[in-house]
């Protein structure tokens, strides 16, 4: 029996149902049996934040704000880092292909890591407050201009309005807290940037009372997608796993996840909880697809889906355009979903020869639908690729025949709306990683790299793949480097990188041993794939900015990835696709 935890080492749901509470972190022993998320109160430092601005130093407008720190090292430009041949220091040990445990090893690519000051403005044992109102706008201003295009859950218009009339108070807690968590760190108040932290604990504990008793559930399931997207961002991917799982009971049981088809008897009354509008309605809509956008995301991880699409019958998501409208009425024809990728291509197909609308939204849903099935179907089992040959080719088609449906102007930045270049750079990120999950093929036993297999003839995919979307970057950092915000693109880019540094090193190594009198024979391809891996370089470096955590992990494993010798290289090229991408010892294994 675990030892019992002390009075202050208890968790909120082991302290409210008066259980015994063995203390552990990140989960206790008897919420993980429960399958509930596990919170401890957290503690603060100072006096109790007020709504007036005045009674705190880092709120009043007589505050001197100090500069946004931006934490970019010096430009070093990828000529200057002598690789593919670099050994990685003695501090750096490998798990499988990838385990970081010296990070800082790294010192030539890395910032000096300064810890932030404990905030002077937090209160000793007492929940920390929303900012004043005035902060609170400026921070919901920052969710809608740098993130909502990511997570597009919130009809801005209702959303202000029921603000204004209601006031924070008379608002969902839990969705102001998740929002102030999310935009805070984008905030040019260092004072604010540094409650982040605790802004996402108090979102997460009042998010945690309303999965158990949610008085508003489309609230309730907004909040949990932002809080999940913030979790994604600080590496906690146990945490979203567990908060997907979550939120998706609640939208089973109210019946907001069958809120377009036939609804069965429900605990809760959907009427009163979404209500008759068609905003509320497309709201609840877009939180169930975000969820399940970060489930299917989340396969690429090893974990188990969770989300069981039989029980999903909503339609896919409406155009942003059209979403932004404050007209009490909307006349368009919504297409539903179905769990069958197959099937759902034949729908979109036939609208779009009907010469009806379709969105660049409905595209990255079935792109995330194609990714969920090749996890489930190749890497979530032991697959067998000889008596596999039939799935491999039933994805491939599904693959390619959406790649087919997806038009210009959702996949070339030179045909697309400016305002979608963030959604198509996402879309064939996500694109990208469909075709390296499928291509890549680890080598058999008995087979030989220099001999014809499967390996080899599908490795040319994954590397034209990358390399498109390495382009398509290039193509979109002539007018913006918007993207970096995006949580989603990151690991979705590491993929790409990965595969481009392993044939660079390899092609590299192989033109340069053939000697033609004193000098070496480079191919033009070798100096292209390094143009490409020079600007994959400086885009993890915009990550690791704009994402924190997430973003220095990332920026940590393509520095180190660059380190990685021949012998390595084919190693990793031969072995399993998650073990490559397996970037450090925090990942779940």
């Amino acid at each position: 029996m675990p030892p019992l935890a002390k009075s202050e080492n208890v968790c909120t749901g082991c302290r409210s149902r008066k259980k015994k509470c063995d203390g552990k972190r990140p989960c206790c022993s008897p919420c993980l049996r429960r399958g509930e998320i596990c919170l401890y109160r957290i503690s603060f430092v100072g006096p109790a934040w007020s709504f007036v601005a005045g009674d705190n130093p880092a709120l009043n407008p007589d505050f001197e704000d100090g500069p946004i720190s931006t934490n970019i090292e010096p430009q070093r430009p990828l000529a200057t880092i002598q690789f593919p041949t670099i050994e990685p220091p003695s501090e750096y040990t490998d798990s499988g292909m990838f385990g970081i445990t010296n990070p800082s090893a790294f010192s030539d690519f890395e910032t000096n890591r300064e810890q932030a000051p404990s905030s002077p403005f937090m209160s000793s044992r007492q929940p920390i407050s929303l900012p004043p109102p005035s902060v609170l706008r400026e921070l919901i201003d920052i969710f809608f201009e740098r993130i909502h295009d990511y997570i597009p859950v919130l009809h801005k218009p209702r959303f202000l309005a029921e603000l204004n009339s209601k006031g924070p108070e008379g608002c969902s807690q839990a969705l102001l807290f998740a929002i102030c968590a999310v935009s805070a760190a984008r905030h040019t108040n260092p004072g604010i940037r540094e409650l982040q932290r605790s802004w996402y604990d108090m979102a997460r504990e009042t998010l945690s009372k309303s999965l158990h008793f949610p008085d508003d559930v489309p609230a309730t399931l907004q909040a949990a997608v932002i809080i999940i997207y913030q979790a994604n961002i600080f590496t906690e991917y146990s945490t979203s796993w567990l908060l997907v799982g979550d939120a998706w009971r609640i939208a089973v049981v109210t019946g907001c996840a069958r809120l377009d088809g036939n609804l069965r008897s429900t605990p809760l009354k959907l009427e009163s909880q979404v209500g008759k509008s068609w905003m509320q309605k497309e709201e609840c809509r877009r939180a169930l697809w975000m969820l399940f956008i970060f489930d299917r995301g989340l396969c690429s991880l090893d974990l188990a889906l969770v989300i069981d699409d039989q029980q999903l019958n909503i339609n896919l998501p409406m155009a942003d355009d059209i979403f932004s409208s404050e007209d009490e009425q909307i006349d368009i024809e919504p297409i539903g979903y179905t769990p069958s990728i197959d099937k759902l291509m034949d729908t979109i197909e036939t609208e779009i020869r009907l010469g009806n609308n379709t969105n660049i939204r409905q595209f990255i849903v079935a792109a995330y639908m194609l990714l969920g099935r090749i996890g489930s179907e190749i890497y979530q089992n032991e697959f067998d690729y000889i008596k596999g040959t039939s799935v491999l080719d039933s994805l491939s088609a599904s693959l390619i025949r959406l790649r087919l449906l997806i038009p210009q102007d959702a996949t070339e930045l030179s045909f697309a709306d400016p305002r979608d270049f963030k959604l198509v750079i996402w879309l064939n990120a996500i694109m990208t990683a469909n075709t390296i999950f499928l291509y890549h093929q680890p080598l058999r036993v008995g087979e030989s790299p220099d001999e014809p297999s499967g390996m080899s003839k599908n490795w040319p995919y994954c590397v034209a793949a990358s390399r498109n979307l390495a382009a398509g970057l290039r193509d979109m950092c002539r007018s913006s480097t918007d993207f970096a915000d995006n949580a989603f693109l990151v690991s979705l880019i590491y993929a790409g990188s990965r595969i481009l540094i392993i044939e660079y090193i390899l092609s590299s190594n192989n033109t340069t041993s053939r000697q033609s009198g004193s000098s070496s024979i480079v191919s033009s391809g070798s100096q292209n794939l390094k143009a490409d891996i020079d600007l994959l370089y400086h885009t993890f470096r915009h990550f690791k900015v704009s994402l924190g955590c997430s973003g220095e992990q990332f920026y940590d494993a393509f520095v180190h990835s660059m380190t990685i010798d021949e012998e390595r290289s084919r190693a990793a090229k031969a072995g399993s696709l998650l073990d490559m991408l397996r970037i450090c010892n925090r990942w779940p294994s």
